[in-house]
């Protein structure tokens, strides 16, 4: 019987944050993309020749400045702790939780349903220390009524 080719990645099912806020709207609505590990640009072995290091150096510049693009609330510390996350130069720090949140962007508006509401929309990047996973999370949160 001959192998069975590799399945297509599937994409991301939708996860409940399970840690409502204090408002029952404060829910993850969506997730952006799946883990890096699967989709992220592999270290050529051994180091590889040099053509390999720079593609895949070229390739990781570029998923970094994917994740950025968008993002308005990251100060320079976090840009730092994100970008050796993804480029598997960090272990966890001592004071933080194995699975750490930072906000990249957020957004107010006026709710689609209800224009006196105002949403919070925020695009959050969420990193695994123990898995060296991340995915970036999509939250929306509905404020009191404007005055």
């Amino acid at each position: 019987q001959p192998p069975q080719p590799p399945q297509p990645p599937q994409p991301p099912q939708f996860v409940p944050d399970g840690q409502p806020g204090p408002l029952q709207s404060d829910a993850l609505v969506g997730a952006l993309s799946a883990p890096a590990q699967p989709s992220a640009p592999v270290e050529p072995a051994d180091g590889g020749d040099a053509a390999a290091r720079l593609n895949f150096q070229q390739q990781m510049q570029q998923q970094l400045e994917q994740i950025f693009s968008q993002a308005n609330k990251v100060s320079e510390r976090d840009r730092e702790l994100i970008s050796r996350f993804v480029k598997r130069e960090i272990t966890k720090p001592d004071n933080m939780q194995d699975v750490h949140q930072i906000v990249l962007n957020e957004e107010r508006k006026a709710d689609d349903m209800d224009s006196s509401i105002v949403v919070v929309e925020q695009v959050v990047f969420e990193m695994t220390f123990s898995t060296m996973q991340w995915r970036r999370l999509r939250r929306k949160r509905r404020l009191k009524a404007r005055a």
